[in-house]
């Protein structure tokens, strides 16, 4: 059981560009990963595949489809948007699912 309330969630790296690419986020992923830990923090990894099902989409475009119309203004990307899919899944995982529909940011 955690000393801390907050439950961080990641998600786990997939695909591959290059190596040099490859190796940083490896490093900052790592990095991020067991500084929470150390300091007492929940962390979960969570892979794109099961996210996706989730959402009912099959790639990180159709993720970035399906979120962008509900952020109007708030120049998100498809990093953002996979991190706000990632985290709507933790919350289903975890019994407390969350309705896309009334989730908003920026000026939607």
């Amino acid at each position: 059981h955690s000393l801390f309330p907050y439950i961080f969630v990641m998600e786990k790296q997939h695909y591959f560009r290059n190596a040099n690419t490859t190796r940083d986020l490896i490093e900052r992923y790592g990095y991020l990963k067991y500084s929470l830990l150390d300091r007492g923090y929940t962390v979960h990894e969570v892979s794109p595949s099961p996210v996706r099902k989730y959402l009912g989409v099959k790639s990180k475009e159709d993720v970035f489809r399906l979120f962008i119309p509900r952020f109007r203004g708030s120049h998100l990307t498809d990093n953002h948007t996979d991190a706000l899919a990632v985290a709507l899944y933790q919350a289903h995982v975890d019994g407390c699912p969350q309705d896309l529909a009334n989730i908003k940011i920026g000026n939607g």
